[in-house]
């Protein structure tokens, strides 16, 4: 077989065991921090690897004569379990549980706390969104979401998927008309039935992981955090937030003694709608791209919380950003430790707090720790009872940077959804980068900070829209390869990339597919064309919003 490849055209190249003596485990060391006066006396959080059982490692550890139960599941979908302890010997059963070959990862439970030009009427308030010095601050010291409307108002992308923002925090007022929650409409409320098989019982509103229901009590902190992030724009009401459209996904930790496994349980579930959003192609779950913790634990040790901390690494996998509130206190975050922002997670936004004349207010700093700042004082927002008012923290900082990766997957090209949905991680990490290289400068947190600057989602914005440029048209289809084999019938017709993504086809004169597929990342493609009838084909490259990308006239004698 003789293969030829004549090109018809090209676009330009645009970018780019089970039993252990007793022993030896009693000699290894605990490893914990000083920082424990947060612990939940006589429980452990425990992730086992996928093949193994909770009832094994309780049934061992009883055995080897400690009084354990299994408390509750904490996440199914990532195998983590509560596990109910004896206090008086929890380094004991610590120590046996680092050993046990069914455990991948386990840590104590903790307790937390709670961080504290559209026509809304209120809008003048909102000095964080568009700031003209009127109100006493500094002129421009905002996000400059007045331009990043001129690109996008949020709510959707561009392929139709309904964005949802998911609030982990206190409670939420759920009528409030500023606001639209995202209601699960494959559950039927108050039956006591699983209908949608996603493992949580009726989860309509939400959820709420203290009593494992979605009746969310109804607290301003959460209220507020949630009008930040997505409040309704341009409704003639209230305030607007970074996003006018988007959803608001309601999950509730609970107030007062707040553990760290309600976290973790919150976080599964948008673990789980998300991945039943993808593995069902948009039919089931929901499209969740960003989450917000205004909440924490001051001065604790990410290494005394490796559950919390991977927890955004597997929110990461699916491409879920997530955007955390830093201590009220002028501390340095990389000496004293803080959770969740002296976590390692790529995946993880670590936010401080700027006021209206672009200085930081009382917060969290770090050069390696925290991310950026973002406008947190006095901050303008929904409260409960269908009203509004001022809240000032960190917590208000971090909701205006989880609206603003929601703002931008709105406004993300067709080729970067591809992406998103194929490659999420590397997607992800790109909308984090743009938010922290799209930052205005400030002096107060030049070299304090990893950016050294405060949020500006609109630069976030256009840095997606240059990179959306080279996503499109960087493929060509530029060598044909053959006879490299003695065999003649390995034959492959060879596809080059440059970067993107790209469906091909292999088709006759008469318009016949002979061969399709896609291919990504910059790649050469070995397309089969074993078995060919002589001929001349047309093998053609298509971006993923199908516009071409280049073709060639293969010719098969």
């Amino acid at each position: 077989m003789n293969v030829i490849a004549q090109p018809v055209f090209f676009l330009p190249l645009s970018v780019l065991m089970k039993k252990w003596i007793w022993i030896i485990w009693f000699l290894l060391p605990v490893v914990t921090s000083a920082q424990d006066s947060n612990r939940v006396p006589g429980q452990l959080i425990v992730e086992l690897f996928s093949d193994a059982r909770p009832e094994q490692l309780i049934a061992d550890l009883q055995q080897a004569g400690f009084d354990c139960q299994l408390a509750y599941v904490c996440v199914q979908a990532l195998h983590l379990y509560v596990i109910s302890i004896p206090e008086e010997a929890h380094e004991q059963v610590f120590a046996y549980c680092q050993q046990h070959p069914d455990v991948k990862q386990l840590q104590y439970n903790h307790y937390l706390e709670i961080r504290g030009f559209p026509d809304d009427s209120s809008f003048d308030l909102q000095w964080a969104l568009y700031n003209d010095g009127s109100t006493g601050g500094t002129d421009d010291a905002d996000i400059d979401a007045d331009l990043a409307w001129d690109l996008s108002t949020g709510g959707w992308t561009a392929e139709g998927d309904t964005i949802v923002i998911a609030i982990v925090d206190d409670g939420f007022y759920l009528p409030h008309n500023d606001l639209v929650f995202r209601k699960n409409y494959s559950e039927i409320p108050g039956n006591g039935l699983d209908d949608d098989d996603n493992g949580f019982i009726d989860d309509f509103d939400g959820w709420n992981s203290l009593d494992n229901s979605d009746n969310l009590p109804e607290f301003s902190h959460g209220t507020h955090v949630s009008g930040i992030a997505g409040a309704r724009g341009d409704n003639a009401l209230g305030v607007t937030g970074v996003n006018w459209n988007v959803q608001i996904l309601p999950l509730s930790i609970g107030a007062g003694a707040v553990i760290e496994s309600n976290v973790l349980e919150c976080y599964g579930y948008v673990y789980t709608e998300r991945k039943r959003y993808d593995d069902s192609n948009g039919t089931e779950g929901s499209f969740i791209v960003a989450t917000n913790a205004s909440f924490g634990i001051d001065f604790a040790d990410p290494n005394d919380f490796p559950l919390w901390c991977s927890m955004y690494d597997s929110l990461g996998t699916l491409g879920i950003l997530s955007a955390g509130a830093t201590a009220n206190s002028n501390v340095n975050i990389d000496l004293v430790g803080d959770m969740p922002t002296a976590c390692s997670s790529d995946f993880l936004i670590t936010v401080n707090s700027t006021n209206k004349t672009d200085n930081k207010s009382t917060s969290g700093y770090g050069s390696v720790s925290i991310d950026l700042g973002a406008p947190g004082s006095l901050i303008y927002s929904t409260v409960v009872g269908n009203s509004w008012n001022y809240q000032t923290g960190t917590s208000m900082a971090a909701p205006h940077v989880a609206g603003a990766v929601a703002l931008m997957l709105s406004y993300g090209c067709e080729n970067f959804l591809y992406q998103y949905k194929h490659d999420p991680e590397t997607a992800a990490l790109a909308l984090k980068q743009f938010i922290l290289d799209g930052v205005d400068p400030l002096e107060d947190l030049d070299t304090i900070t990893v950016s050294g600057g405060r949020l500006n989602v609109y630069n976030a914005m256009l840095m997606l829209d240059e990179y959306c440029d080279t996503l499109t048209a960087i493929a060509q289809v530029d060598e044909v390869q053959f006879g490299l084999y003695p065999n003649p019938a390995t034959d492959y017709l060879t596809i080059q990339t440059n970067g993107g993504y790209f469906l091909y086809t292999l088709a006759d004169v008469w318009g016949r597919t002979c061969r399709s597929g896609e291919i990504s990342g910059r790649t050469t493609a070995l397309v089969d064309i074993r078995n060919l009838p002589a001929g001349i084909y047309v093998c053609t490259l298509r971006t993923s919003a199908g516009k071409p990308a280049g073709s060639a006239r293969v010719v098969v004698e």
